[in-house]
């Protein structure tokens, strides 16, 4: 998978602008605030319709305009692709691929896959739950486009059950349905929960593999699926019934609270470093490591199952990173595919890029 060029238009700080890339490495380099993020945010925008640091769209559109244009050219399972994205301020984005409207969100990574590791990343390691669930979903939609649906079906079905429960405080009517969207929520939920058991089965010995290479330690990780509603999962068939079991027993507390007290929104994936909690005991440098080798790790994943290397994305990556993580990690890209990645200057990389671009305030000032 490659991607040969991207014009973007009103993107960011980006007002018109047409970036050629090479196989290998192309290394973006300028100081901080300059646009290398965005160039690698728009590219990553053309794989999932959707921004890694952006709640709304509206922040990925030129201060003074109404929409921005992503437009890409490459080579996807051998065949050219031509992608256009069209992202509005007033909200909601448009993809077209070989002039084609896409029509589901979830199948933007069909044409093109990018694996994206950003500073946004250590919250793998240090920040809170959701951002581990939403790593184990996001793959999970990356292997198998369907997970994506049944985590939207789940997660409608959880906010019509917490609509319920604030309104049966003063609606008879309201409780006596709760029984059927109890029911719906041990379906859907434990789909949900399926599918990220499934991930973190296929995900556990290559991140830590990944790891190994990377922070070049024999600290062994390690990670578990973490359900408050059960204390062990023993197999794919025990989910509903135990996550019924656990939906009853908190009933109760559901109405008195008038929310959802017990379910896979409250789930967690544990991240071990030799036997003790990564997230408050391994230093940052360690953490980062960790992060680092969960995305190459879902590098290796998507690349099995689409068989073709996705594009790898860094930003800002090897600057964090300590001599022989850097030198880890630059024997990883050069066996990786075509990567694009940001770094403030070309010196301290141990890797010759096949093309470095310089940006200057959304602008490409030199393209070699």
């Amino acid at each position: 998978m490659e991607v040969v060029s991207v014009e973007l238009t009103d993107f960011r700080n980006y007002e018109q602008q047409t970036i050629g890339f090479q196989p290998g490495l192309n290394l973006v380099v300028g100081l901080n605030g300059q646009g290398k993020t965005n160039l690698l945010e728009a590219i990553h925008a053309l794989s999932v319709m959707g921004s890694h640091r952006a709640g709304q769209s509206a922040a990925l559109v030129r201060h003074g305009q109404e929409r921005a244009l992503v437009r890409a050219d490459g080579f996807s399972r051998s065949r050219p692709v031509h992608l256009d994205l069209e992202v509005k301020r007033s909200g909601g984005m448009r993809m077209l691929i070989n002039k084609v409207p896409l029509e589901r969100t979830r199948d933007a990574g069909t044409a093109l896959a990018t694996i994206l590791f950003s500073p946004e990343d250590l919250a793998l390691t240090k920040g809170g739950p959701e951002e581990r669930r939403r790593f184990l979903d996001q793959i999970a939609v990356r292997l198998r486009p369907l997970a994506g649906q049944q985590r939207h079906e789940f997660e409608r079905v959880l906010r019509q059950r917490n609509g319920v429960l604030k309104a049966a405080h003063s609606s008879a009517t309201a409780l006596a349905t709760l029984d059927t969207w109890d029911e719906q929520l041990v379906r859907t939920g434990a789909a949900v929960v399926q599918a990220r058991l499934d991930v973190l089965a296929r995900l556990r010995p290559t991140a830590e593999k990944r790891h190994a290479e990377v922070a070049g330690s024999d600290r062994v990780p390690g990670f578990a699926y973490l359900a408050g509603w059960a204390p062990e999962i023993p197999d794919y068939e025990s989910i509903p019934g135990l996550l019924e079991a656990a939906i009853k027993s908190s009933r109760s507390k559901d109405v008195e609270r008038g929310v959802t007290t017990s379910g896979p929104h409250r789930d967690d994936l544990e991240i071990m470093l030799a036997g003790v909690e990564a997230r408050t005991f391994a230093s940052q440098g360690e953490q980062r490591s960790l992060a680092l080798s969960l995305r190459l790790a879902e590098r290796d994943l998507v690349a099995e199952a689409r068989g073709e290397d996705p594009i790898l994305l860094l930003d800002d990556v090897f600057s964090e990173l300590d001599d022989t993580r850097r030198e880890k990690l630059a024997e990883l890209v050069f066996s990786s595919g075509q990567t694009v990645a940001t770094a403030t200057a070309t010196a301290g990389i141990p890797l010759d890029a096949g093309r470095v671009i310089a940006v200057d305030g959304g602008r490409v000032t030199r393209d070699a």
